[in-house]
């Protein structure tokens, strides 16, 4: 969406402004098929939604350009690009077409996608997909018990700004649960699900927050169970101080006869979930600019058995697009040693510039002019479509600023934080108020 300059302002610098419109949805009921139902949290202080994600990222910066541009300010041509499909890999801006529209005589690209007041990101992680294929022999269950495992009410969290948090892999959890089992007495794997596919998008930029599994077992064995489930309960609780809600449950099926893997195919599935890696793969603490930067990860997010397959889609992220080959390597070699056969997605990519441009040296010095306190400069370890406009326009500084604080994005505990907005919108309207000056 082209604005027109402001009368007197037709030779100021040319700006983009750009949000992506796409949500990470998660939740019962989905927000993909019944909406977001927003409200205020217990404290006042925070908009929230009920039972799902919130859609703040990026719906917050949605809000926040719409409203620009009814502000009675003064300013240079303004491109509003609103982009598709980011949470999925950022494949609405790889695909835009920019021949009806040439955007590179523009002064600068502003990327309203961060996530806390008070911080500007000029950089982001690359990421791809590694998607595992096992095949899996069925047999018949005759007459086992079956059991049905559940870990739930994890936090969850986005898979690149939350990894190096401590948060629970429900799938890590429950696949080391069914090995301990399976050493003390023998299991077959009947099914495991994990992760979300909404509307057949698979949300691969998420942690897992819960994991299921139906086990066939020996009628013998349930006391057993109980007690390793009981010992991890409490572990996971010892180890993840902040996992107050998360449960695990054992229920019995009342089925007689099912399809379920045989052993080998049992110890292959439970092997692949065991050594696939997961979370922080490196983590620098002397990063010249921001210190403290985790620089390679991977998340172990989706699970599904059908048929005679067994499939599971990981996400890894890497500051450098090179480091991204080091982890998807790691990740065939493990599928390798299992017969698994694995398909790579196109990765998308990095952004890395400096931080001494001339818009980034404006936007601190008006920040620390506006609020009294300095802008922090950050990397994100998540993606940003500056990654992609970095490739299209490599000499147009950018930046990323949020439109809100915003907590535990892609996750049901997604959080706005009301006191941020304003400050956020002033920012915003400052910066486009004095690039036009």
């Amino acid at each position: 969406i082209i604005v027109p300059a402001t009368k007197g302002k037709e030779n100021a610098p040319k700006l983009i402004l750009q949000v992506h419109q796409d949500m990470v949805c998660l939740g019962n009921p989905s927000p993909a098929e019944k909406g977001v139902r927003p409200m205020l949290d217990a404290t006042g202080k925070k908009i929230v939604a009920k039972n799902t994600t919130l859609g703040a990222d990026n719906r917050g910066g949605i809000a926040e350009l719409l409203a620009l541009t009814d502000e009675p300010i003064e300013h240079g041509e303004l491109a509003l690009l609103f982009t598709t499909a980011e949470e999925v890999g950022l494949e609405g801006a790889e695909k835009l077409n920019f021949k009806k529209h040439d955007l590179s005589n523009h002064y600068a690209l502003i990327n309203v996608d961060g996530e806390k007041v008070g911080e500007a990101d000029i950089g982001s992680a690359a990421a791809a997909n590694s998607i595992i294929e096992l095949p899996v022999e069925k047999i018949t269950s005759n007459g086992k018990t079956l059991l049905k495992i559940v870990i739930e009410g994890g936090r969850g969290g986005h898979s690149g700004v939350d990894i190096h948090t401590k948060r629970v892999n429900a799938i890590k959890e429950l696949a080391d649960v069914l090995q301990m089992i399976n050493q003390r007495n023998k299991l077959n794997l009947v099914s495991f699900t994990a992760g979300a596919i909404e509307n057949g998008v698979p949300v691969r930029n998420a942690i897992s927050s819960s994991a299921e599994a139906v086990i066939a077992v020996d009628q013998d064995t349930k006391s057993i169970i109980r007690s390793i489930l009981k010992h991890k309960r409490k572990k996971i609780h010892c180890e993840f101080k902040r996992e107050k809600k998360l449960k695990i449950s054992l229920k019995v099926k009342e089925e007689e006869n099912t399809e379920m893997m045989d052993d080998q195919s049992t110890n292959n599935a439970l092997n692949l979930l065991s050594q696939l890696p997961h979370g922080v793969i490196e983590r620098v603490k002397d990063n010249p600019l921001v210190g403290k930067l985790t620089t390679k990860s991977t998340n172990l997010a989706i699970v599904r058995t059908e048929g005679n397959n067994m499939t599971v889609q990981m996400m890894s992220r890497s500051a450098e697009d090179e480091g991204l080959s080091q982890i998807r390597e790691d990740i065939k070699r493990v599928a390798k040693k299992i017969s698994a056969k694995v398909k790579e997605s196109k990765p998308y990519p990095a952004c890395s510039q400096s931080s001494d441009t001339e818009l980034f040296t404006f936007a601190k010095q008006l920040y620390k002019k506006m609020f009294g306190k300095p802008l922090k400069v950050t990397i994100t370890h998540g993606g940003l479509e500056l990654g992609w406009w970095k490739k299209f326009w490599p000499e147009m500084p950018m930046m990323a600023i949020p439109a809100a604080t915003i907590k535990d994005a892609h996750s049901k505990t997604e959080s706005m934080l009301i006191s941020s907005i304003t400050p956020a919108y002033r920012f915003l309207v400052g910066l486009v108020e004095g690039i036009a000056r």
